[in-house]
């Protein structure tokens, strides 16, 4: 089953961009796209969830053009797929342009 969202991601300065991401519950193999352009190098790309060490939870990545993973959402979904409202997680340097490299929070939006 394909789920829908609009998140909001900010950096450790205060900057925030949105996007829009749809994933597959179960495997959250799935797509993103920026809704906010010029806050990150890539405008589009893929999801894919790994598990998370120590906790019932799955990350959700975001991935595109050549520099693979350049997002990741912590704490995505919870046991039995159940979507986590907001977290924290990371930006990669390759992929920062209005963002600040490093930690990052996020929020669901809708």
């Amino acid at each position: 089953m394909k789920s829908n969202f609009i998140v909001e991601i900010g950096d450790e300065n205060g900057k925030s961009c949105k996007f829009a991401i749809t994933t597959d519950g179960k495997t959250g193999i799935g797509s993103w796209r920026t809704i906010d352009k010029g806050f990150i190098k890539e405008n589009s790309g893929w999801t894919q969830h790994f598990s998370a060490n120590g906790t019932l939870g799955c990350h959700l990545q975001l991935a595109g053009g050549e520099n693979k993973y350049g997002i990741q959402l912590n704490d995505w979904t919870y046991w039995m797929d159940f979507t986590n409202d907001q977290g924290t997680g990371w930006l990669s340097g390759g992929w920062a342009v209005g963002l600040r490299m490093g930690r990052i929070s996020w929020i669901i939006l809708g």
